[in-house]
């Protein structure tokens, strides 16, 4: 993976904090039969050794994620109050 700068201190960070490879986007409901074919982004967490944020040297735009998202905090009567 290539280095990135931290969204935080912009220092360049290069250490892998985990890797779990390529994985599917979490609340994409198919069918059995579409899932062969489902896409994949890689989960790759670096870890910025000046200041210790975790995050993602790649990501997803959140049309991509969202688009499609069952989970809506406006439905859940405890988080309204």
């Amino acid at each position: 993976m290539k280095t990135i700068n931290c969204r935080i201190c912009r220092e360049k960070i290069w250490k892998t904090f985990v890797d779990l490879g390529y994985t599917p986007l979490s609340n994409s409901y198919l069918k059995k039969k579409m899932i062969k074919n489902e896409k994949k982004f890689p989960l790759h967490a670096l870890i910025c050794t000046k200041c210790m944020l975790v995050q993602l040297g790649e990501f997803e735009s959140p049309k991509e994620i969202f688009s499609e998202y069952a989970y809506f905090s406006s439905f859940s009567k405890s988080w309204l109050e």
